[in-house]
């Protein structure tokens, strides 16, 4: 799931990137069958599996299902056509509009949300109940329970990360504010600026997935901390690359940081 913030509009996509059509009928496989195909290989290159996958995740992984803790907050609906009639460019040059993209299975769900009102809403592959990983939606939800605890007054921005997890000190990580953290400025490696970050064993992010049991942990180019799934230990193998609050930079681990001082 990505989620995307522009001129006071939300954006979010429940991805799925299907190579032929997700199952929609009871001659479907069965969920033990689906769940006997399933590696840690596999589970999201995309197809109906992964569309299986992202609605049990609970069924695949260590998995901790959070449920509301109030009421639903309604917002007003005012769909706006020209959104799905926006044009997209794939890879290969040619286009296609966003109400195509959707549609042909690509994704599990799309909702745009603009000055407080839903302008744009499909859900072609999944049903209101069912429960879908939410990806890096999480960042904002962890960086919410963040934000209570400073409004609280129990955390200071300002402070080095080391203050609040000793498990870093002395690492690449020491001195670094929270602040930096949460504005995705830390200056360490791992930045996720392309496909690479998940698919090459040598990079900092595909080395912290195969410490959270997401990615394999086989390959002779990882830290011997990420094959026993030692989040700290895999943590202080990364370095950093300039100093901190210097430039943005999108990175996963940035927020894994934050949700242990959480």
């Amino acid at each position: 799931m990505k989620l995307i913030f522009f001129s006071g509009l939300l954006a979010f996509c429940v991805w799925t990137i299907v190579a032929t059509e997700a199952p929609k009928s009871a001659s479907a496989p069965s969920s033990e069958s689906r769940r006997a195909q399933v590696t840690v290989e596999n589970w999201d290159k995309g197809g109906a599996l992964s569309h299986w996958v992202y609605t049990h995740m609970s069924e695949v992984f260590p998995s901790a299902v959070v449920r509301r803790g109030g009421a639903i907050v309604d917002l007003p609906v005012e769909l706006k056509s020209e959104i799905g009639a926006l044009k997209l460019k794939n890879a290969d040059g040619s286009e296609q509009t966003l109400d195509q993209f959707v549609n042909n299975g690509a994704v599990d769900g799309c909702l745009v949300v603009h000055a407080g009102k839903i302008v744009y809403e499909k859900y072609p592959t999944i049903q209101p109940d069912d429960l879908h990983i939410i990806m890096s939606v999480t960042k904002a939800v962890v960086l919410a329970a963040l934000a209570i605890l400073e409004d609280q007054g129990k955390i200071d921005l300002e402070k080095p990360v080391e203050n609040f997890l000793p498990e870093l000190k002395g690492s690449g990580w020491a001195g670094t504010r929270l602040r930096d953290l949460v504005d995705m400025r830390s200056g360490m490696e791992g930045a996720e600026t392309s496909n690479d970050a998940y698919r090459n064993p040598k990079h900092k992010q595909f080395q912290l997935e195969a410490t959270l049991g997401w990615q394999p942990r086989t390959a002779a180019e990882l830290p011997d901390a990420a094959r026993r799934g030692d989040l700290f230990g895999m943590l202080r193998t990364i370095k950093r690359e300039r100093p901190a609050g210097e430039k943005w930079a999108y990175t996963s681990s940035n927020t894994v940081v934050i949700g242990e001082v959480v």
